[in-house]
């Protein structure tokens, strides 16, 4: 079953953490680290699942037996995540979703302490455990994590608030900005007494944050809850009585007002011009007309009745009685639109577009997207759309993600290209993307990808944004390849990641291939990326071809010739691929094989020579000796006569010049090859254009000298019986080989 690139270290990642030993600890550490840097987020948070769901968290907490080495794991690779933006939803996914097998991670009260003791946790990351589960989507968790944070959360802060301790365990300083500020906010966003916090030490606890983060050197991330306006507005919401919700801003009241109204707000545009002036919205700005519209589309169904006083009845200042009002069952966005019209015939409605930018706006479905993308047009009326203002950067980037979440998902009501938009120019393509595909069109803009890679940069939304990205993966790679090409902004992070996965599917099979390729090759603005990207990319592929290998190998070898980077490839460092390429190549004439072995002899020493015996090795198994049948070799242990005597000529020469190990590895392959170096050279076409495509290496026919007819007829049938007894016995032949040429010395090693 063939994988992509995700699925296999996926893959990797699951068999390696569940087979962990003593042995095997350090080398898989490795390699899975490689993948984790390599795919990222989703690579992150696949292992720290299955590291959760290979320890056992029903005990006292003293790891043995067959999880311990996973447990060893699990403690490194927690302290990691919790230095990282994203280690809330990190950790919520590993504890939400465990394998199949595992059954202590089910919510019970004991669940937090015993986590804690399996993984030695201090009391601050006791603490950042419990806050992070406080975010679960599991209730069950939730409630856990609430109780564990109850026992926990005063001693940190008391510990912390304590100069005599404070330098110790509770000391707050050494941890990431991301921490404190997930700590802070829960603490403002909470009561006091929701996690048993006096409001007395509370005050201390940010009194002390003050003095150990003075203004001059605080976190950004840290600067508004300790010390800005936003501060106050959090504070007075979570630890003061509900009297002080008059200091929140007059638009936000007038919205709650308007929600508490309901959809009789807009029963018809005179009440709804007469509710606004009783409100005292004579005039309302964009602000509160992006706040309202904002308001409207998250409520466009499930509002419950008006408080008493609030909703229309006779004798209210609205003028509607109550049976009118419960007769709507969602807002009327066109008579609020005409409303605002009527009382406002100058709102700037572009402002309007670009006020949605708020702490607070999100679109949840794909119903709040149409009512309000339809009151924002119905608003500019013949106005173009302002697009500028929803592709530039947002103060608030879960509010733009939101909204471009809902555009991807419900192309057939907004189509980014039936607005003015900047297109990713596509001229080149032979075979270009279906045209009525609305879902396709979105992505033939390139103030789009330049958006959602600007935000797949901030780490807590970049799971979202990688989810976006799935379907132009699937669907129009090409498009999107190019958008990646043309985009501005650095080439590093998940742009990176994309183009690797892309440069996969041009590898494989599409219309396109050949040239997009050749304008990723070619692009002038990354070519410093770009370049080793895709020569890295085709390593990768190459080393995962298994039986397919020879095939891909061939692939890349075409499309390095159609780039006209056959020499920049063969210079790369990947030795595997580049030794079985050249010998390719050669084979069909596009180089010399032994000057080019000569030459990267003369540029890599020791390490190159080492490389072409583990080629050797793993094409040609019968040089070693031993018996190895033709039949039971896979076609990438085949390697022609002619390419492997060259190989060895080369070689030779340098055995003099190497380690005594590598040395004596030269001259048994040599000495188990004798017959065929002494043999007479024929050009390559004569080896390799037979009936049945490449000779084995040492078939019999090419293994036996050439005897009289006579002489043939009469030993024939010893021969076909001795055919396979003279692979085991090669290593019994001369094994001094032709007398090696001198090569110029290597200057590495101490070999004979």
């Amino acid at each position: 079953m063939n994988l992509d690139p995700l699925s296999f270290a996926l893959s990797y990642i699951s068999y390696s953490v569940s087979s962990l030993t003593k042995k095997n600890f350090k080398s898989s550490v490795q390699e899975i680290s490689r993948l984790v840097a390599l795919h990222g987020f989703e690579a992150e948070r696949h292992l720290l699942r299955c590291l959760f769901s290979h320890v056992d968290f029903s005990g006292d907490g003293k790891s043995s037996g067959k999880d311990f080495h996973q447990t060893q794991y699990l403690i490194q690779e927690f302290s990691s995540v919790l230095s990282k933006p994203n280690f809330v939803s990190t950790v919520c996914f590993a504890i939400e979703n465990p394998l199949h097998h595992q059954k202590s991670l089910r919510p019970s009260p004991l669940l937090l302490p015993h986590i804690s003791r399996v993984l030695r946790l201090n009391r601050v990351q006791e603490v950042v455990l419990g806050t992070c589960l406080l975010h679960s989507s599991s209730a069950d968790l939730c409630n856990c994590a609430t109780q564990f944070i109850r026992l926990k959360l005063p001693d940190l802060l008391r510990s912390y608030t304590d100069s005599d301790s404070s330098t110790q365990e509770g000391d707050l300083q050494d941890c990431s900005p991301e921490v404190l500020h997930l700590l802070l906010v829960e603490l403002l966003n909470k009561s006091s007494e929701h996690f048993g916090v006096t409001n007395e030490l509370k005050e201390s606890f940010f009194e002390n944050l003050r003095k150990d983060f003075p203004q001059d050197r605080v976190p950004v991330v840290l600067a508004p809850l300790l010390y800005g306006e936003a501060s106050d507005v959090l504070m007075v919401k979570g630890m003061t009585e509900p009297a002080s919700n008059m200091s929140k801003p007059m638009e936000l009241s007038h919205v709650d007002l308007i929600k508490e109204v309901g959809y009789g707000f807009t029963a018809s545009v005179e009440e709804c011009r007469q509710s606004l002036i009783q409100m005292g919205l004579r005039d309302p700005g964009p602000c509160m007309v992006a706040r309202v519209l904002s308001m409207m589309a998250n409520t466009h169904t499930g509002l419950s009745e008006p408080l008493q006083g609030l909703g229309p009845s006779a004798t209210s200042p609205w003028g509607a009685d109550k049976d009118a009002n419960t007769s709507h069952v969602t807002w009327n966005i066109d008579i609020f639109i005409q409303a605002l019209y009527d009382l406002v015939p100058t709102l700037n409605w572009k402002e309007v577009v670009g006020e949605l930018d708020f702490p607070g706006f999100f679109v949840k479905d794909r119903q709040g997207l149409k009512l309000l993308w339809h009151g924002l047009c119905r608003g500019l009326g013949s106005e173009p759309f302002p697009t500028d203002r929803l592709y530039r950067v947002w103060r608030n980037p879960d509010s733009q993600l939101s909204l471009f979440h809902q555009i991807m998902k419900n192309s057939d009501i907004v189509c980014l290209t039936d607005y003015k938009y900047r297109p990713v120019s596509m001229e080149i393509l032979k075979a270009l993307p279906e045209d009525d595909n609305r879902d396709i069109a979105n992505w033939k803009s390139l103030d789009l990808v330049e958006t959602l890679l600007n935000l797949s940069d901030k780490v807590q939304y970049s799971s979202h944004v990688h989810d976006l990205f799935k379907y132009p993966v699937q669907h129009c790679p090409d498009l999107l390849m190019l958008g990646l090409l043309q985009a501005s902004g650095p080439m590093q992070g998940f742009r990176q990641e994309l183009l690797t996965n892309l440069v996969f599917v041009f590898l494989s099979n599409h219309p396109n291939s050949a040239i997009v390729l050749q304008a990723a090759w070619n692009v002038q603005s990354h070519a410093n990326v770009v370049r080793p990207l895709i020569m890295h990319t085709m390593a990768d592929w190459y080393m995962r071809g298994g039986e397919s290998e020879q095939g891909r190998l061939s692939r890349i070898l075409d499309v390095a010739q159609d780039l006209k980077a056959l020499s920049v490839l063969l210079s790369s460092n990947s030795f595997p691929l580049v030794i079985d390429l050249a010998c390719l190549a050669s084979r069909r004439e596009y180089l010399k094989l032994d000057k080019w072995l000569t030459d990267k002899i003369f540029e890599h020493k020791e390490a190159f020579i080492q490389a072409c015996v583990n080629f050797l090795k793993r094409r040609c198994p019968q040089i070693m000796g031993g018996i190895v049948k033709e039949e039971n070799l896979p076609k990438s242990a085949q390697l022609p006569a002619e390419t492997l005597a060259t190989m060895l000529s080369c070689l030779q020469q340098y055995a003099g010049s190497v380690s005594q190990e590598l040395s004596e590895t030269i001259l048994t392959m040599s000495g188990n090859c004798s017959i065929l170096l002494n043999k007479p050279r024929q050009p390559p076409p004569g080896v390799v254009k037979t009936p049945r495509g490449l000779e084995p290496a040492f078939s019999a026919a090419s293994l036996n000298p050439s005897q009289a007819p006579q002489q043939q007829q009469q030993q024939q049938q010893q021969q076909q019986q001795q055919q396979l007894e003279v692979l085991s016995s090669l290593g019994s032949l001369s094994m001094s080989g032709p007398a090696t040429a001198q090569a110029p010395p290597l200057g590495v090693g101490g070999g004979p």
